[in-house]
């Protein structure tokens, strides 16, 4: 099992928030993962904002539930998870876009390979000046772990 968020009434405090409305967001690490931090990066006024997201709950087969809030400032608001493990491992977990909608990954470690953990699309390679787009075809919904 891997570290899990997509947009399902499980992940998603609020699925269809009024705008303006504070919604949690959650990702779920498997017990058997040690996740030391994760981060919620989103979009304020086309700004980067990073917000620190917090342990939730752990449920009844020992899986940690982490929660991280955003604003509903948009119909479909940008975001994504940055997860540390304490293997050191870094998870970037792309999450809410819009299909067709390329996805720009700023601030990123440099010179990075990012493999795609469910398959059916190439690596990521992150440039030392961090920037990496990822076209707008595939999943609203994917996991990525740097090599």
């Amino acid at each position: 099992m891997r570290v899990h968020h997509d947009g399902s009434e499980l992940y998603v405090s609020s699925p269809g928030p009024a705008l303006g409305q504070t919604v949690g967001v959650f990702v779920r690490v498997p017990a058997e993962v040690r996740a030391s931090r994760i981060h919620l990066r989103r979009l304020s006024a086309g700004e980067p904002v990073f917000t620190s997201a917090v342990v939730d709950r752990t449920d009844r087969h020992g899986d940690v539930w982490w929660r991280a809030e955003i604003p509903a400032r948009n119909p479909v608001p940008p975001y994504r998870f940055l997860v540390r493990e304490s293997t050191g491992q870094t998870l970037l977990v792309l999450a809410r876009r819009r299909p067709g909608e390329p996805v720009a990954l700023t601030g990123l470690p440099g010179k990075t390979t990012w493999t795609n953990l469910y398959g059916g699309a190439q690596s990521l390679y992150t440039e030392a000046d961090g920037s990496t787009v990822i076209d707008g075809y595939g999943p609203a919904f994917q996991v990525w772990a740097a090599e």
